[in-house]
């Protein structure tokens, strides 16, 4: 067994941009086939007995995205969404509140004023007729009426962002007992994806891409943006795939290259699958990678989410990780490590390093650097044997003489 490189702390805080939420896995087939399955099933419905309640409701639930629908040239200003009137142009006459306590707006150079984004809705598009603005958001959101159920919140909503910070894709996923329903979204375009139309990048970002190249500790690889927010939580940096578990091919990894990376699989069939083959794109791109390993008494379908959920702190984490394997598999081109006993052979040229604390770690690195790394939470060296990194319990480091 080998534990992981260190995790420096973050004193148990997050550090990201953009929505967020719990959710599962973003199934693909939702994503690839978003339309037609809309057509089949339906996505979410409402109350007919209150039909402009529940689309003004569904529409606060996905405010950014109906908001640069309406008015592609505003833009969000702390938590208001701003543009220069009714008809669109650029500008900030026109504010509507993201607060999260109602959508209200108000175009301060007319007076006109609304109380939810239906009431925008009808202004913009459709010269004040509710009615017809009931008919036209319906439309765009996918409602059918009913009289046994009503529209209701994403479960969760997340958005990936690109190598600068910036919003790029919106994923919100809508549950229900039948099944659960995915709309990405890229904010980039002002545009749903939808099979057919406007689709995902090729390839996709990383969730939290803008964080990943300057993380300085460990990064862990989880299935599902549910379970990266909850490491996050946690102070942990972590990453994860758009699209679930049948989309790790789609990623762009190289963010990741020369990271130490530490995978926590779903306690399943499907999770092994998604984590080997996340590990193999990591390798590709000269990561080091290690596995989680899964405690025994845990169900089927168990993961790093479900750990949060039942109270584990950062140390319980951080003792699970203790445990981690090093992926069998390594890059191409790996230093040759060790065998045995012996240190691998010096690189020449170390001489004109001074006789001083100083100089002899600088010859220590210069010599074995490629094949040693110190982990400060241990306190102890890890050395490279040709397979793993194995904690130097021996001391076979702290006792060498160059």
């Amino acid at each position: 067994m080998l534990s992981p490189a260190p995790i420096s702390g973050k004193n148990g805080h997050s550090n990201h941009n953009g929505h967020h939420g719990k959710n599962d896995p973003v199934p693909q087939e939702l994503i690839d086939n978003l339309e037609e399955f809309q057509r089949l099933h339906g996505v979410v419905v409402y109350n007919s007995a209150s039909p402009a309640r529940a689309i003004a409701e569904a529409l606060a639930s996905r405010a950014e995205e109906v908001l640069f629908f309406l008015f592609p040239a505003g833009k969000v200003k702390g938590h208001e969404f701003c543009v220069g009137s009714l008809a669109g142009e650029e500008g900030a006459s026109l504010k509507v509140s993201l607060n999260g306590k109602g959508c209200v707006w108000s175009d301060f150079a007319t007076g006109d004023t609304g109380g939810d984004l239906l009431d925008l809705w009808a202004a913009a598009r459709c010269r004040g007729d509710l009615k017809a603005a009931m008919r036209e958001a319906s439309n765009w959101l996918g409602l059918k009426p009913t009289e046994h159920a009503r529209a209701k919140k994403p479960s969760g909503s997340w958005t990936y962002h690109d190598e600068n910070g910036a919003p790029w894709i919106i994923i919100s996923r809508f549950d229900s007992k039948e099944r659960k329903e995915v709309f990405p979204y890229d904010q980039k375009a002002k545009k749903r994806i939808a099979s057919g139309g406007h689709q995902l990048p090729d390839p996709r970002p990383l969730y939290d891409l803008h964080t990943l190249p300057q993380a300085n500790d460990a990064v862990l690889f989880c299935e599902g943006e549910r379970c990266a927010e909850a490491l996050k939580g946690l102070g942990f940096t972590a990453t994860t795939t758009m699209g679930g578990a049948l989309a790790a091919k789609k990623s762009d990894y190289s963010a990741l290259a020369g990271k130490t990376v530490i995978v926590w699989p779903d306690n399943d069939g499907p999770g092994e699958r998604y984590a080997k083959e996340v590990c193999e794109q990591c390798l590709a791109v000269g990561a080091f990678l290690h596995l989680v390993p899964i405690p025994p008494e845990k169900p089927e379908g168990w993961d790093a989410a479900d750990a949060v959920g039942e109270g584990w702190t950062r140390e319980g984490v951080l003792t699970l990780l203790k445990g981690a394997t090093l992926y069998e598999s390594h890059p191409k081109g790996a230093a040759p490590g060790l065998s045995g006993d012996t240190l691998p052979t010096p690189k020449a040229g170390a001489d004109h390093f001074r006789c001083t604390d100083l100089g002899n770690g600088e010859r220590l690195v210069f010599r074995y650097g490629s094949d040693l790394k110190y982990c400060n939470e241990w306190k102890r060296f890890l050395i490279w044997s040709g397979k793993r990194r194995e904690a130097d319990n021996s001391q076979k480091v702290r006792n060498w003489r160059g």
